[in-house]
């Protein structure tokens, strides 16, 4: 048996020396087809081109399933646009089915898939007369225009659907999917080059047409489709001639482990190594869900998460992120031990971790996951990916607890304005502009001067917890995974104990640097984006400030029947001469000290029956000088190690 390093190494030599080509190729190889260019599509997969290409004991291609009996349905293009989620709203995922395999003829889309996966590759398909054109399929078909409307949600999609599945040998290149060079397939056939696809079939699109079968069936069985099987597409099509209507595909029954459908590895399949047991991945997955969701509700905790919105509970927040939809499908537990060893497995969390976690941001978080802080923060979120309107940050600065509100500033505030003028009426007569002027910018020094340092090291602590949720979440997804892993593979006989420990051990160390690693990086970042933020909060409040002030000088003029005329010229006065707000050197100052006491945390580990080694060493400080230090042993979810200043950990 290879050892899990030698997987490991074996699998990343694959993708390290496999051949590619940077040298120009022709346009429908950079998704630009004319019409002189024979027809491609792309697919967005996470499977390596090994996976695909098969082998002698493993067939090739992207394949489809046997549907299960009476399900007709699975021809449909309806229930392969929208039967999971039907499937799912009834409780029985496991029963979707579909006989068609995705593609796109746009690069863009497949690229935004193909980068949902944690190792991600883009193929380049020669279309076959088996390629069915979804969007204009639906267009010509005989099913309601409310029902066209609701499917044609996915028209942004392109999508061509191949009936039976995509041969290896018309995968004409490869590319990963953050990288434009192409890997050309030494295994093309050139011969299906003479092919093209199969364009609209309306009648497959109704999942109520009881004669779906026998259309796929007559469909299959056209001229073209006969001819492009006897070059070798559709390998999960066992027909040339006359269809057999119980014919059963050749590949992809559905305990095959290579089989992928457009919603992903199904959850009927177990891993299997040398001993006789197995462990279902449904079971894989509860494991491994229940040991990360109590890690992070400890952790959550520890790391003051609540604070960011005391109306959501840690449970509610990690359900929000769980069920928000990355660009992506979270890859299923066990699928990568299935496919190419345990080195793989671990492989594929940890890059499905490392992937994810750069996704959630804090602008990600405080306008997805906890929306409830309010319009204010998302606002200021939003700004950093340049997608604010001015007039959204003018009147949303931040919300109570992490800034002073620009709608709701300092409880009272409002009448105390209206107060302190009306005395100035009462004891003083009417005012010159020169004094309104100067009233309103002592009261707003002496709300700044009350309120700056608190708002700063509010905002700064807001952020910071924002940026650590999204890392820490997929942090102890990936724990969850690695441990109810090393028990799979433990069961499933992958290796002696000890040895499986240790392996475990290593990747959960890089889970534990790397969040370290990445959350350091993200206070730095914050020491650069705060003033900024800060700053444009500040003017916000200060314009509303303004408002305030000159809409409490107009009601208490009002009253003492000052003239139009002399309302109107103080009211111009007032905004001809901003308020000023503390300059550039106060704001850093204040950032600098107040992300100066937020430490980077560390999660040490271990699991609870203490079978994992190396677990975390926290040193008492000694009671007396001729006292030594006496370690301490604290699980990683029982407490938090700081990093010191001066040591941050960094990749």
């Amino acid at each position: 048996m290879r050892s899990w390093i030698s997987c490991l190494l074996w699998a990343l030599a694959l993708m390290l020396f496999e051949p590619t080509y940077a040298v120009s190729l022709p346009e429908f190889f950079r998704g630009r087809v004319s019409k002189s260019e024979p027809f491609v599509t792309y697919r967005g997969d996470g499977r390596h081109p090994d996976i695909i290409r098969g082998s002698t004991t493993q067939p090739s291609g992207f394949l489809t399933r046997e549907p299960p009996r009476h399900y007709d349905g699975a021809y449909s293009l309806t229930n392969h646009l929208t039967g999971w989620d039907d499937f799912k709203a009834a409780g029985v995922p496991e029963n979707f089915d579909t006989r068609y395999v995705s593609t796109s003829k746009d690069l863009d889309v497949a690229r935004r898939f193909a980068k949902t996966k944690a190792d991600g590759y883009i193929y380049m398909i020669k279309t076959t007369p088996n390629a069915i054109d979804v969007v204009q399929s639906i267009k010509d078909s005989k099913i309601s225009e409310n029902e066209k409307k609701e499917l044609l949600r996915y028209e942004g999609e392109a999508e061509f659907a191949f009936l039976e599945g995509i041969s290896w040998r018309q995968v004409k290149a490869w590319a990963k999917a953050d990288s434009q060079v192409w890997t050309k397939n030494p295994d093309y056939d050139e011969r299906f080059d003479q092919f093209t696809h199969g364009g609209a079939q309306p009648q497959l699109v109704d999942k109520s047409n009881i004669d779906l079968k026998e259309d796929a069936t007559k469909f299959l069985s056209s001229e073209g489709n006969r001819k492009a099987k006897d070059v070798g597409t559709a390998p999960s099509f066992c027909g040339i001639d006359k269809v057999k209507r119980d014919c059963t595909p050749q590949f992809g029954a559905k305990d095959d482990p290579v089989y992928e459908s457009k919603w992903g590895v199904t959850g009927k399949q177990t891993i299997k190594g040398s001993s006789t047991e197995t462990m279902p991945v449904d079971e894989l997955q509860q494991m491994g869900d229940g040991i990360a969701e109590s890690h992070f509700s400890r952790l959550g905790d520890k790391l003051g998460l609540k604070k960011l919105d005391k109306k959501l509970s840690l449970h509610d927040m990690r359900s929000r992120f769980k069920e928000f939809k990355l660009p992506s499908a979270e890859s299923k537990v066990g699928s990568g031990m299935l496919l190419g060893g345990l080195g793989l497995y671990v492989k594929d969390v940890i890059d499905a971790f490392s992937s994810r976690m750069s996704f959630w941001d804090r602008a990600a978080v405080l306008t997805s996951i906890i929306p409830i802080i309010g319009c204010d923060v998302q606002a200021i979120a939003a700004e950093q990916r340049d997608q604010l309107d001015v007039t959204d940050l003018a009147l949303c600065t931040v919300g109570d607890g992490l800034m002073v509100s620009a709608g709701g500033l300092v409880p009272g505030l409002a009448v105390h304005l209206s107060r302190m003028i009306r005395d100035h009426f009462t004891s003083k007569g009417e005012p010159s502009d020169a004094d309104v002027q100067r009233q309103r910018d002592e009261q707003w020094q002496a709300h700044v001067a009350k309120m700056d340092s608190h708002l700063v090291q509010s905002v700064a602590e807001a952020h910071f917890k924002a940026e650590m949720a999204g890392p820490l979440f997929e942090a102890t997804q990936a724990w969850g995974k690695l441990k109810a892993g090393e028990q799979g593979a433990a069961k499933a006989g992958k290796g002696s104990q000890a040895d499986i420990e240790a392996n475990f051990q290593v990747a959960l160390k890089h889970v534990r640097d790397k969040f370290s690693a990445e959350v350091s990086q993200r206070k730095e970042r914050l020491a650069k984006d705060l003033p900024a933020i800060v700053q444009n909060s500040l003017n916000a409040h200060a314009v509303d400030f303004n408002k305030h002030f000159t809409a409490a000088f107009e009601g208490v003029a009002n009253e003492h029947k000052t003239g139009k005329g002399k309302i109107d010229a103080v009211v111009q006065q007032l905004q001809n001469n901003p308020l000023r707000i503390p300059d550039a050197s106060r704001i850093n100052s204040l950032i600098s000290s107040s992300l100066e006491g937020l430490v980077v945390p560390s999660l040490c580990g271990d699991k609870p029956d203490e079978s994992i080694h190396n677990s975390c060493l926290v040193e008492q400080t000694p009671a007396s000088p001729k006292e030594k230090p006496k370690p301490v042993e604290k699980h990683w979810w029982e407490g938090i190690q700081w990093y010191p200043k001066t040591t941050m950990s960094r990749d």
